[in-house]
């Protein structure tokens, strides 16, 4: 009887236990199509090395005015990127470049994941705060050489799911930036002074979702 009880006790723990963001991948994009009697461009590779989701756990985040991010749309629904470039401006990125398309990874407009991070070693800190925007979004890492940051959206995003914890976690991030405001140039390295301790209760309950 009692060994029933603990059973129980378990089974409902478990039950009540909201799943974690993990194991997110977003599968590659069809190769272009000739168009106008002319060839087809040469496949693509990969855009980059996958990064868990907990990958960016040991870099500190960027201060959202130091973010710079261009939002692409690799979905064939239209107007997706201009409107998430919108909702980022509300939240405090300031650096939020001109919308546009993914023709090079995704020139067929078929991304059925929520999405892509894409970011180089320069861009570590800026890609670890928009990860806690959206904890669903494969984290992809290339070999570019400054600090910017591609969002890439795909068929499953239909809005950035902001919780309260991610913006404690964002005003956090925001008033460090402002008591150490970036040297010349901006936020520039990743391996730049620490940014502030974010509570690691807040970022298991921003990843605390179903992928």
């Amino acid at each position: 009887m009692l060994l029933g009880l603990v059973a129980t006790i378990v089974w409902l723990n478990v039950a009540n236990k909201e799943p974690q963001a993990q194991g997110v991948r977003c599968e590659p994009g069809a190769p272009a199509t000739a168009t106008s009697g002319q060839p087809a461009p040469p496949p693509q590779t990969e855009p980059g090395q996958h990064l868990d989701q907990t990958g960016l756990d040991q870099t500190s985040g960027a201060p959202p005015d130091q973010v710079s991010v261009k939002v692409l749309n690799a979905s064939t629904q239209r107007g997706k990127a201009g409107l998430v470039s919108e909702g980022l401006k509300q939240l405090g990125f300031t650096q939020v470049g001109q919308p546009g398309d993914d023709p090079v990874f995704y020139p067929s407009k078929d991304m059925k994941c929520r999405g892509q991070i894409r970011f180089g070693q320069q861009g570590a800190p800026a890609a670890r705060t928009l990860s806690l925007l959206d904890p669903c979004i494969e984290l992809i890492k290339d070999n570019r050489q400054d600090a910017s940051i591609d969002l890439v959206i795909g068929h499953k995003f239909d809005e950035l799911p902001i919780k309260a914890e991610t913006r404690q976690v964002l005003r956090v991030l925001a008033e460090w930036g402002a008591q150490h405001p970036p040297q010349t140039g901006g936020l520039q390295s990743a391996d730049a002074a620490a940014g502030p301790q974010l509570d690691p209760a807040l970022i298991e309950a921003i990843r605390r979702v179903p992928c």
